[in-house]
């Protein structure tokens, strides 16, 4: 969408969520203070007036009249989630572990030179730093200028997914750049078209880059940007099994590229880790309309805001936020001394954070 059409349609937004509040701000102003004189007795009025202007009802109606008013993508699923508990989903879950092992036997089987290739990585950045950056909100409190000095003092960056989305950060070229999802790179969603077309035009323009994607996408991959710029990990899964993030075995983790990015950095041996962009605030993102479906608010460092409608892949908000246990309990995974959160408000709390935003760039760069 070019530039001019986006800024309209955040003015638009933006007055739909003001709007209520202004015009029953004018109403109280000029109205109300005729009670004195007229419906004096009225008690509804008073509870009625007391109502519209609290001021948590008002941000409350204006928070949704904005959520209501974005763009909804339908996000489809092929497979009925299975109840919690039940003795069909354990059964599933099972058969879904053994099928990560079987998986992995075919990575690594149809992929033995790439395979192997991984394991030359292990270590290979001890004594270093790094960072790794997600695509939240908190990717915005990094600044260019703190970017570049830490790449200036030896600090490697790894970005993930559609880094390129943040025009200003991506002047920063990573070191590193982790994708997973079978949309990103490939013609599959219509709706990533730009976003892919950008992402291709990045990394055939700095070649510096590395690409780090699943094992069984390597071949493709080297085919368009070079043999020597791709590298491969295994992407299979046995959770319900295993507590694993080294990415030359099954995932004992969920699917999250970010995560992916971190077990990756680790498996480099870099001696301290940053994250950013990690904020995981899917609890505060998630509403319901007036016909119940499960809505959730995207929300990305350089991109516009929208909302997914995940009705088809969950029956209730009951079941995201079983998902949402899991998403945190993994993090859990990757917690020890070296990672540490640059984002002081981010939910996720399996890391040491920074005492406050003003110490980024001191942490950073010291």
């Amino acid at each position: 969408m070019p530039s001019n059409a986006m800024g309209v349609l955040k003015v638009i937004q933006y007055t739909l969520t003001i709007l209520p509040i202004v015009v029953i701000a004018i109403v109280d102003n000029l109205l109300f203070p005729l009670k004195h004189i007229k419906n004096k007795g009225n008690s509804q009025y008073h509870r009625m007036r007391s109502i519209i202007m609290d001021s948590p009802t008002m941000k409350y109606l204006a928070e949704n009249n904005y959520i209501m008013s974005l763009k909804r993508k339908v996000i489809n699923s092929n497979h009925a989630r299975l109840s919690s508990g039940s003795i069909v989903k354990l059964i599933y879950l099972k058969g879904r572990n053994l099928w990560g092992l079987v998986r992995f036997a075919l990575e690594v089987s149809t992929n033995l030179a790439n395979y192997l290739k991984i394991y030359k990585m292990k270590n290979s950045h001890k004594n270093q730093k790094a960072i790794v950056v997600g695509n939240g909100p908190s990717q915005g409190l990094l600044s260019l200028d703190t970017m570049l000095r830490f790449k200036s003092n030896g600090g490697r960056v790894i970005v993930v997914n559609f880094w390129t989305e943040n025009k200003l950060l991506s002047k920063c070229i990573p070191d590193y750049l982790v994708i997973s999802d079978p949309a990103t790179l490939t013609n599959k969603d219509p709706d990533l078209e730009y976003k892919n077309k950008n992402l291709w035009a990045y990394l055939l323009r700095h070649k510096e880059i590395l690409l780090i994607a699943p094992l069984n996408r390597v071949c493709e991959l080297k085919g368009i940007i070079g043999h020597d710029r791709v590298i491969g990990f295994c992407d299979s899964e046995i959770r319900m099994w295993s507590k694993n993030t080294a990415p030359v075995y099954p995932r004992g983790y969920l699917s999250m590229t970010l995560y992916k990015a971190l077990a990756m950095a680790k498996w480099m041996g870099f001696s301290r880790i940053y994250v950013i962009g990690m904020d995981n605030t899917y609890p505060r993102n998630l509403y319901c309309d007036n016909l119940n479906r499960i809505l959730n608010l995207e929300v990305h460092a350089g991109g516009e805001d929208y909302i997914s409608d995940l009705s088809a892949r969950y029956h209730s908000i009951a079941e995201i936020l079983e998902d949402l246990v899991d998403l945190f309990y993994d993090a859990k995974k990757f917690s020890d001394e070296t990672v540490v959160n640059l984002d002081p408000f981010s939910l996720t709390d399996a890391f040491n954070k920074v005492d406050s935003i003003g110490n980024i760039g001191v942490e950073l760069n010291n």
